[in-house]
This record gives structure tokens, C-alpha cells and sequence, in this order.
């Protein structure tokens, strides 16, 4: 792999997924049923990263400068050595962060987490009990989630600690839009520091052939998990209702300590009474450039949105070597020199 002759500062921020495997069943999300990451007939825990590569990565990473280091999707705690690649980033000096659905944090797991020093943990909450429950495909979630969060505060509190910090992030669709200030509500009652917001994103096909077509590559995936399976977007003729229920919101949380985040696509839906795209301020995109993602079977992609063919693959290279490499470095400006593409109005992880 060739390398730049230009000095290249390393990406701020990088997601690394342990498993593409997941414990639940969510309506808004295709992962837990299409393997994206091995292709059919193969065994994608077979071929992801063992032990000691995922080790080294974290360890290259913090080497190189990489500053924030996300534990992400599927089920991150589904793998057994989650917690120890926690531990690890954490000893190495990198603000680390996981994203969980909460049912698998027991009180060992809890205690082991805020002593490590785990400095964010990002749940996902769509909605009271029951909807809960229903979005998310599997009875008692809701209860294991709520659960979960009680014993990570109450470790925080016998170590007079305020880490991890605790994001509820709750996925606005059809399905719950009219109850988001019951999720604010319990946000509050789980001792929450921030409820986010964000409309759903789903990718259709045609998206994808777009976006490759500009970027001269198959980059987009046809199977990426936010192509969910049924429309789960809010219908037209019920706009009208998202904005009631957001002005009920917002006056909540006036009267809350929880912080608000909101995607602003809601309220542009909202507001135009019809299906808009997501608006982008500013010259490219923020992300691409500061941000890699890596599959759990090891490759290398500059966008959480373009998750087709990757960079490279960090058995064969060092992550720092693939994000240097001209080829790298070129697709990255492919992709600032036509922000936004196609699939980038379907994108959450702009505003993280």
C-alpha cells in the first residue's frame, strides 16, 4: 500500500464494532437478520476480528493519535471481551464511549464499567414499558434496559463518580413519535444526562446505486441495516401531529435538569407538513476525514454511511497505514468534492 508524501493528521474519532451480531429484534434496524458483515453462507463470527487483532488496533489507534474511541454495533456486549477492549482504550488514554441496548449489563458488567472509566455509554430507549418492547422485538427489554441503568448509577454513586455519562437515544418513527415526552420523563427517572432524538433513516435502493455511481465504487451497501424492511416513516397527514407533540416536548424539557438534543429534521417535517430531505450547513461533511469505522471482520471505512467495499483491512495493514494511503486519501475528497451525495440526507452521525 502506498503511502502520502503530505503529512496526514489522524481521524479524531474511531468506531470500532467487536460483532455484528445483536440480542434483539428492532423493527427499525435490518442488522440482526442480514449479515453485512460476511456475505451469505459464511460465518460471521468466524471471520471477525479475534482477541488479539481487535487489541492491536486499539492499540495503533491510541499510538497515532486517535482521540475518542466508539464501542458500536450490533450488541457490543454480546462479545465476551468488550469489556476488556474498554479497559484497554481507557488505560491508553483515549475517551471511550459504547453504544448498547442495555440488556446484557449485569451488576458485575456495571461495576466493571464505571471502574474502567468508561465515559459515555449511549442506550437506546424508544419509548415507554410495552413500545419499548415492541419496537424492539423481544419481551422484557424494556425492564432489563431500566435495570441496567440503575446499577451503572448506583456504582457511580458509591465511587462518587459521574462517568459514564448516560444518553438515551431514542429512533422517532410511526411507531412512537406521540410519545416522546414519556421518553423524556423516564430518561429523567433513570437519571439520564441527555435524551436524543432522531428521525429515522431508511435507505432505499436506488440511494445506493446512486451514491456508488458518483463515487466510481460499489461504497454504499445494498445491505446496509438502516434499509429497514417496512415504511416506518411518519405519513404525511400526521406532520401536523410531530409538531404538536415537539412543542409538548420541548416545554418539558424546559422544566427538566435532562438535556434536549433534536434532530432538526423533525422540525423541518414539521414545518413543511410534507417529506424533506435533511438540510446540510456549511461546505462537506465534518465526519469524513476526522472519523473510520471498522467492520468486525476489520476493514476500514470512512463513513458510517458507505459501509460496501472499505479502505483496506487492518489484517494486512495498520489503520494508520490505510487512512494515509493516496488511494484513501483521494476517496476521501472524492466524497467532500460531491457532498452531499445521495445517501448522505439519511445520515444520523453528523450532529454526534
Amino acid at each position: 500500500m502506498n503511502q502520502s508524501t503530505k503529512p496526514v493528521s489522524p481521524p479524531s474519532h474511531v468506531q470500532v464494532k467487536p460483532t455484528s451480531g445483536c440480542n434483539l429484534r428492532c423493527r427499525t434496524c435490518t442488522l440482526w437478520h442480514t449479515d453485512i458483515e460476511s456475505g451469505p453462507g459464511s460465518d460471521p463470527e468466524a471471520r471477525r476480528l479475534s482477541d488479539d487483532e481487535l487489541q492491536k488496533l486499539i492499540a495503533d489507534c491510541a499510538s497515532w493519535g486517535v482521540q475518542r474511541l466508539e464501542i458500536a454495533d450490533g450488541e457490543p456486549f454480546l462479545r465476551r471481551g468488550t469489556p476488556q477492549f474498554i479497559q484497554q482504550a481507557v488505560s491508553l488514554g483515549m475517551n471511550t464511549m459504547a453504544i448498547s441496548n442495555g440488556t446484557l449489563i449485569d451488576g458485575t458488567l456495571a461495576a466493571r464499567l464505571v471502574r474502567d472509566g468508561l465515559s459515555t455509554l449511549i442506550v437506546s430507549l424508544d419509548g415507554p414499558g410495552d413500545l419499548h418492547d415492541e419496537i424492539r422485538g423481544v419481551k422484557g427489554t424494556f425492564a432489563r434496559l431500566s435495570e441496567a441503568v440503575r446499577l451503572i448509577n448506583g456504582e457511580k454513586k458509591r465511587a462518587g463518580l459521574t462517568a459514564p455519562i448516560l444518553i438515551f437515544h431514542t429512533v422517532v418513527s410511526r411507531l412512537n413519535f406521540r410519545r416522546l415526552d414519556e421518553v423524556l420523563a423516564i430518561t429523567e427517572e433513570l437519571e439520564g444526562t441527555v435524551a436524543a432524538f432522531r428521525y429515522l433513516s431508511q435507505v432505499p435502493p436506488e440511494t445506493v446505486t446512486e451514491t456508488n455511481e458518483l463515487l466510481g465504487g460499489e461504497y454504499a451497501s445494498p445491505a446496509h441495516h438502516y434499509t429497514a424492511e417496512e415504511d416506518l416513516g411518519i405519513p404525511v397527514e400526521q406532520l401536523p401531529a410531530l409538531g404538536q407533540e415537539l412543542e409538548t416536548l420541548v416545554r418539558a424539557g424546559n422544566r427538566t435538569p435532562v438535556q434536549l438534543a433534536l434532530d432538526p429534521l423533525l422540525f423541518d417535517l414539521a414545518r413543511a407538513g410534507r417529506h424533506v430531505e435533511r438540510r446540510f450547513e456549511g461546505p462537506g461533511c465534518p465526519l469524513v476525514g476526522d472519523f473510520l469505522q471498522i467492520s468486525p471482520r476489520g476493514m476500514v471505512h470512512p463513513c458510517p454511511m458507505l459501509t460496501g467495499c472499505g479502505l483496506g483491512s487492518v489484517r494486512d495493514h495498520s489503520v494508520r497505514e490505510i487512512f494515509e494511503a493516496p488511494e484513501s486519501q483521494a476517496l476521501i475528497q472524492r466524497i467532500q468534492d460531491n457532498f452531499p451525495l445521495p445517501i448522505c440526507p439519511h445520515c444520523c452521525y453528523r450532529e454526534k
